[in-house]
Formats: C-alpha cells, sequence, structure tokens
C-alpha cells in the first residue's frame, strides 16, 4: 500500500491523478518544457505529485486548527477560520495556497506570536467604504470577516468599496470570491504581497505576486478568473521546493540574474534570485504595479517588504448590479463550456463542490507529509 493509501481513509482506489503542474497566471501555457541539472531529483518530484490523497476534513480540521492555535497563540476561532479557508482552497485544485501553508505558517518564523488577542476591528469610515487595518494580524480570519461584510453593504447600498493595510497573507483570492458569489455578490479583488518579482529586463525584486482577481454569480457555476502577475506565484515556489521539481522555464532568475528552473536557487524575500512576470512581459509587469498601487490605497507603502504594509483592495458589487445580465451570460458562458471551452472556475468548482459533499479534501502527497505532524492531536 502506498503512501497516498496510507493516508487516505478511502484506500488506494479513491486517489486520483493530477494533471502537469502548469503555472496559474494570465497565458498558461499549453506545454511546458522542464529541464534540470538532476534528471533523478525531478522524475522524482513528479513521482511524489502526480496523485491526490483524499482526507475526510473532520478527521484533520481540529487538529489544525489547535496545533496553529498552539504554535501562533491565535484565538482558537481565528485559526478554524484560517484551516477552512485553507482546506476550501485545497478542494478548489489551488494545492499552492493550501494545505501546504499549514507548514509555512508554523515553521517560517514569520507568524506570531499573537498573543491570543482579538482580532482587529473593521472600519466604515464613510458610507459605502470599507476599511481594515491589519495591524500585523493573521490575513486570512480577518479577510474573512472583511469579505462577508463588504457582501453585506454592498446588497445593502448596491456597492461597496474595500481597502485594507497590514493584511497577509491575503490567502487564495479565489476562495473569497466563491464566498461573495455565494451571496450573490461580485467582486473584483486585488493583493499586493512582499517584493518577490523582477521588472522583465531585471533581477531585484519590485513588486510581490500581485494577483488580480473577477468574480461574478452565474448559472451552473460562478465565473472566477484568479490569476497572479508572475509566471508562478510563491505557494509554487514553495511546492517545487517540497517535491524538489524543477520550475517552469523564463519564470525565475538566480542571484547572479540567470534563469533557472532551480526552486532551490530562488528566495526573493531573502535576496535569493527573483521570479518573472508573466511571459517575461511588459504588460504583466504594468498589472504587477497596478495592483501594487490599487492595494496601497489603504495606506500602505507600494514595493515594501514590510508585512504591515500589504494590503488588499475590493470592489464588491451588490445583486441589484450581477443580476442585471446573469440570465444572458449564463447562458453565453454554458454555450461556451459545451463546446468544449474551459470557463474560469468552473472545472475547480465542480471539483470542490464533489469533495464537500463527500466531507473529504485531496491533497498532494509531498503537502501529506509536511503537515503530518499536525493532522492529529497530540
Amino acid at each position: 500500500m502506498d503512501e497516498c493509501a496510507r493516508a487516505s481513509p478511502c484506500g488506494e482506489s479513491d486517489c486520483v491523478r493530477l494533471q502537469p503542474w502548469i503555472p496559474t497566471s494570465f497565458a498558461l501555457s499549453e506545454s511546458l518544457s522542464v529541464k534540470t541539472a538532476d534528471p533523478q531529483a525531478s522524475a522524482a518530484g513528479m513521482a511524489q505529485t502526480d496523485r491526490l490523497c483524499p482526507l475526510e476534513v473532520a478527521a484533520i480540521r481540529d487538529a489544525l486548527a489547535a496545533h496553529l492555535s498552539d504554535h501562533l497563540e491565535l484565538p482558537l476561532e481565528e485559526s478554524r477560520l484560517t484551516v477552512d479557508h485553507l482546506i476550501r482552497t485545497e478542494q478548489c485544485g489551488k494545492h499552492d495556497h493550501g494545505l501546504i501553508r499549514v507548514h509555512y505558517l508554523i515553521t517560517s518564523q514569520k507568524f506570531g506570536p499573537y498573543a491570543y488577542r482579538a482580532a482587529p476591528e473593521l472600519e466604515q469610515p464613510v458610507a459605502g467604504r470599507l476599511h481594515l487595518d491589519g495591524s500585523g494580524y493573521l490575513g486570512y480570519p480577518i479577510l474573512d470577516r472583511f469579505v462577508r461584510r463588504g457582501c453585506q453593504i454592498a446588497n445593502e447600498r448596491g456597492l461597496c468599496v474595500g481597502t485594507t493595510r497590514g493584511v497577509y497573507p491575503s490567502g487564495a483570492l479565489l476562495d473569497w470570491a466563491h464566498q461573495a458569489v455565494a451571496q450573490n455578490v461580485g467582486v473584483i479583488m486585488t493583493a499586493s504581497s512582499p517584493p518577490r518579482v523582477a521588472a522583465p529586463t531585471g533581477s531585484t525584486p519590485i513588486v510581490g505576486t500581485n494577483p488580480i482577481c473577477i468574480g461574478l454569480p452565474h448559472t451552473p457555476h460562478p465565473f472566477v478568473a484568479d490569476s497572479s502577475t508572475s509566471e508562478i506565484n510563491h505557494g509554487q515556489l514553495l511546492l517545487a521546493r517540497a517535491s524538489d521539481q524543477s520550475l517552469p522555464q523564463h519564470a525565475a532568475v538566480d542571484s547572479a540574474g540567470q534563469p533557472t528552473t532551480d526552486p532551490h536557487q530562488v528566495d526573493p524575500t531573502k535576496g535569493l534570485g527573483a521570479l518573472l512576470p508573466v511571459g517575461g512581459s511588459h504588460k504583466s509587469f504594468a498589472l504587477a504595479v497596478a495592483v501594487e498601487l490599487l492595494s496601497s490605497l489603504g495606506g500602505g507603502q507600494p514595493g515594501s517588504s514590510n508585512l504591515a504594509d500589504c494590503g488588499v483592495f475590493c470592489v464588491f458589487l451588490g445583486e441589484d448590479l450581477t443580476q442585471t445580465a446573469r440570465q444572458s451570460a449564463s447562458r453565453w458562458l454554458t454555450e461556451l463550456d459545451d463546446s468544449g471551452t474551459r470557463i474560469p472556475g468552473w472545472h475547480s468548482h465542480r471539483h470542490a463542490e464533489a469533495q464537500r459533499k463527500q466531507g473529504v479534501v485531496r491533497i498532494r502527497p509531498d503537502t501529506h507529509r509536511m503537515i503530518q505532524p499536525w493532522l492529529s492531536h497530540s
């Protein structure tokens, strides 16, 4: 019995094959040529990541939340909100922002201790506006409340503009979009992060991986497009290191400014190399800079490596607005789906719904190994 079978309450037959790993970006390449100086290491990495292991959510949720609470001195309710976000993200197939982040939160020494203090309060400076000063608090639980309140305001007033400061990590924006569209609210959302991405011809990190997400409620599935403005994001870099898998070509440079596919030669926050914009394009770099500026409207300093300057910008679109063209737009999206076109958000939504009905979350074997110490109560 292999590791997936041991990890799974359902047995080996429930493991599913993964599609080849490709960068989550605006222009996904149709084929990915990955080269490495160590073919055996690359093959080992692929062997570790070509299966998904189903775990029962009820069996791991409380244990993960308890360990997170203990290690970060985070109130248990905030830990549960964090774990719930990571599980939902994992169920959507966004493994780079899923449960592997538990390992990052506990071991990176970048988070906590929070001394079990309460989460910062949301502010409404004027009608139709929402603001959150994270004050260095963990981003996941406070963004959960930020999104829920933004949706309420949007449905009351038709529109809500939200800004934040000192909110990191921002998590997977696609999950926040899914939470919004479940309330018939649309979102246009951006987030900044510490500088990890260089300009197209540069080697010094200038901006974060800076995702853009647009979510709209539609039938039978919501439209959710969530893309970083870098060729790969930070989570994909973490996964590549964990599995000794090579990075895609043209995704990163090393400390000498030379292209590299070795994930261990790239750690921008430690002064080691940089990630690159999607396609090495000035257009995608321009979008990254735009995200940096929008996300700083809450008071953060653009381009700062200080986590207190990281921010999220969001426009919440109320139900009265999102319903205006929903029927015709949903019909168009369905026609595209029937023709074989992959609609952003539909594939992940189907998979997430199937896992939720089964009460499971499917994770990569390398992720399972990394979070294994915290999967049961001590």
